[in-house]
């Protein structure tokens, strides 16, 4: 179901937000291991997630290719305690037209899972120890929506490791570090009823001078809606 047309935001800072992480981390995996598959491969949809990447999947070289990195995503969290005032206004780009809104910002932890398969154990730790080096700091990324720009940032939380069992059977082989992740994100809901043309919200300009010590040290702008 399409979103109204007279709605003049789009609704899927999420997506833009989990494309952009995948990126980075796929790229900062790759600097390392140039040959490694990343990719999303249970979406709930039957589909990969970065459809652009991958149209086709009836090529199963991708997803079982050994060393391989799976990421899955699991579940979200707004962290309303974080959340500001509503009245915020946010200028923003839909089809080069340009809006202004109220809006307040909306924090959201989105829970990762990640699935590093290595042939066998010895690969495996080598593959912790790299994926290690990434995640065991705060890895912040940027994208662009709605002609905006905004941070996202990442972390390591936990680290398992997933060993095949001993018995013979035709079950994997495969040494796995399973590595939950957790994704920051702040979004912005904006009040619709607001949204409006930027050309046609009313704004006052103030000037006024910050002094120190006698002297003009700098000239700041406020902007004041009229309507309020």
């Amino acid at each position: 179901m399409a979103i109204s047309s007279e709605i003049k935001y789009d609704f899927d800072q999420i997506k833009t937000g989990l494309l952009a992480f995948v990126g980075d981390l796929e790229a900062k995996l790759q600097k390392i291991l140039p040959d490694l598959p990343v990719f999303v491969l249970q979406t709930g949809d039957a589909s990969y997630y970065l459809n652009s990447k991958f149209v086709e999947t009836d090529n199963k070289e991708v997803y079982q290719k050994t060393p391989r990195f799976v990421i899955g995503f699991e579940d979200i969290q707004p962290q309303t305690e974080q959340n500001t005032n509503k009245y915020n206004k946010v200028i923003f780009k839909k089809d080069d037209i340009e809006y202004v809104t109220k809006c307040k910002r909306f924090p959201v932890i989105l829970t990762v899972t990640t699935d590093f398969i290595s042939s066998n154990f010895l690969k495996g730790l080598e593959n912790y120890e790299i994926l290690s080096t990434i995640t065991s700091r705060q890895n912040a990324f940027t994208y662009e929506f709605m002609g905006n720009t905004f941070e996202g940032a990442y972390a390591l939380s936990s680290t398992t490791l997933e060993k095949p069992g001993m018995d013979v059977s035709a079950a994997t082989r495969n040494f796995v570090v399973k590595t939950p992740l957790e994704i920051q994100l702040h979004l912005l809901m904006p009040r619709i009823e607001s949204i409006q043309k930027l050309t046609d919200a009313q704004f006052d300009t103030t000037e006024f001078d910050l002094i120190s010590h006698g002297e003009i040290d700098a000239t700041y702008k406020l902007n004041f809606d009229k309507t309020e």
